[in-house]
């Protein structure tokens, strides 16, 4: 069966931890056998046997993907997610990280329930907040663009163009828990000061907003929440995008259902 929904997980040095978050992904979902996990992992992990041990002992394995690379760091992050997105099925390519776990059955029934043309947020760490992060492409919003990021800070890439494009869909309803450890791996994401340097000059913000403006220009674009009721609500996108007087402001909507 195709899967619907790709996990785009890149992984390093957490063998309890991806073992916790790969399992919540499936024992919370509703139809699991529609779900794959694609986890990208460095050929220098020191604990890559252990890892590897894990995802092959799950018993979905068989919608598990691993691919094991050379190691290019934090500052590379968006290659690692470009990556699992090159070996991605699902209609809904949905970025995870090894220190996530879903905290809401049926979270994938809910990401289906949803226009296919917009990119979704779902809510962290139970407490509603502003601090919308893992995104969840649909495939068309992808294809659109071509690409998955083009910095490490995929997450803030992916709200600033959606955002202003007017697709982002804030899901209050999909909740995961984000434990941010204090360990190696993220002490190793120091070398990621650069790239957010890189994020806020001219020559990204400029890519950012041609990646809206494909967005916005896409055959869908016009028509995306037709038959949907909508509330617009104001999404706190990263707000680079240098945007002309009169044009769309950062934004989000907040599903009400389908039209009858």
């Amino acid at each position: 069966m195709k899967p619907s929904i790709s996990i785009l997980l890149p992984a390093r040095g957490r063998p309890k931890n991806l073992k916790s978050s790969v399992s919540s992904v499936f024992d919370q979902a509703t139809r699991p056998d529609e779900v794959e996990v694609i986890v990208i992992l460095d050929d220098d992990d020191p604990c890559l046997k252990e890892e590897m041990g894990i995802l092959q002992d799950n018993k979905y394995a068989d919608n598990i993907q691993v691919s094991v690379d050379k190691r290019l760091g934090y500052s590379q992050m968006h290659r690692y997610y470009q990556q699992c997105v090159d070996g991605a099925k699902g209609d809904w390519l949905f970025m995870w990280n090894d220190d996530i776990e879903m905290a809401c059955p049926g979270w994938d029934d809910l990401t289906r329930d949803a226009p296919a043309f917009c990119v979704q947020f779902p809510r962290r760490d139970i407490v509603k907040t502003t601090d919308y992060t893992l995104p969840v492409i649909g495939r068309p919003v992808y294809e659109a663009i071509g690409h998955y990021s083009m910095n490490a800070y995929c997450d803030a890439w992916i709200s600033d163009y959606s955002a202003f494009a007017g697709t982002s869909v804030i899901r209050d309803d999909i909740v995961f828990t984000h434990h941010r450890l204090a360990d190696q791996t993220l002490a190793d994401q120091a070398d990621g000061g650069k790239e957010w340097h890189r994020f806020t000059q001219d020559e990204q913000m400029k890519m950012r907003r041609a990646d809206m403006t494909k967005v916005i220009s896409a055959p869908g674009y016009a028509d995306r929440f037709k038959g949907w009721d909508i509330e617009v609500d104001f999404h706190v996108g990263v707000d680079y995008i240098k945007l002309a007087e009169g044009e769309l402001r950062a934004q989000g909507v907040r599903l009400k259902g389908r039209r009858a």
